[in-house]
């Protein structure tokens, strides 16, 4: 079984800024996925710095970053995608999808809308974690657990 932590759309430049479930969520966490916009590398070198395996993907606002724009991960039996988003937040969704169409995930992370979701749309699990300080709907930031256990999930999404 893997606990895997899902934060996106940071913009602070210290994990010291995060709030303190959030931080500690991560240091708990077997995976932390970052679906980009930290908005500096130091940022995410002190995710590193602090979590037992770290994927992150570049976001619009990460300009500069070598991370990648895009990745595919098999964990416990369960495909993922990952990646940002970009453009109009009306139809994120649908890019996503498209983007992600040929690799097959069951489960799309992705960040840019700042607004949490956690619905399977056509067959694919989609996660937004939200943003863990700047929440475009909700007073409070979130973030997102997601268990794999044998190729079967839960996902909750949790107020920072």
């Amino acid at each position: 079984m893997k606990r895997i932590i899902i934060i996106s759309d940071t913009h602070i430049g210290t994990i010291e800024k995060l709030p303190p479930k959030v931080l500690n969520a991560l240091k708990e966490a077997d995976i932390v996925i970052h679906a980009g916009d930290a908005d500096t590398l130091n940022f995410i070198d002190e995710l590193e710095d602090i979590c037992k395996c770290l994927y992150a993907v570049k976001g619009n606002c990460d300009l500069g970053s070598k991370l990648p724009v895009k990745l595919v991960e098999e964990i416990e039996g369960v495909k993922i995608g990952v990646s940002h988003g970009t453009g109009n937040y009306n139809n994120v969704v649908d890019r996503m999808y498209y983007m992600f169409s040929e690799d097959d995930p069951q489960i799309i992370i992705f960040g840019h809308i700042h607004e949490p979701l956690n619905e399977e749309i056509e067959g694919v699990w989609f996660i937004n974690p939200g943003s863990t300080s700047l929440n475009r709907t909700l007073s409070n930031g979130t973030y997102a657990e997601l268990t794999i256990d044998n190729g079967s999930f839960q996902v909750k999404i949790e107020c920072a």
